[in-house]
């Protein structure tokens, strides 16, 4: 997985990233076991501040893979 970079006369003009990404969940939301309310989802944030819909399943620390066209979560990542 790697970005790359348009270069014309020193400026970048164009960049592609990656349409799958790892990030690391920098917190995410506590939940009561058993509650599917919210549709068995919870909001979790990387570091810069973006969030994410991501499983209850997922804590705080964790890689997760996201689409980035859709910035969607896909799985999660086991390293």
């Amino acid at each position: 997985m790697h970005t790359k970079s348009l270069i014309w006369e020193g400026e970048a003009i164009d960049v592609k990233i990656p349409t799958k990404m790892i990030f690391v969940v920098a917190e995410s939301e506590n939940y009561v076991r058993g509650d599917t309310v919210s549709g068995a989802n919870q909001t979790g944030r990387y570091r810069n501040g973006s969030c994410v819909r991501v499983p209850l399943f997922i804590k705080q620390g964790e890689k997760i893979m996201v689409n980035t066209e859709t910035n969607e979560y896909q799985e999660r990542v086991n390293t």
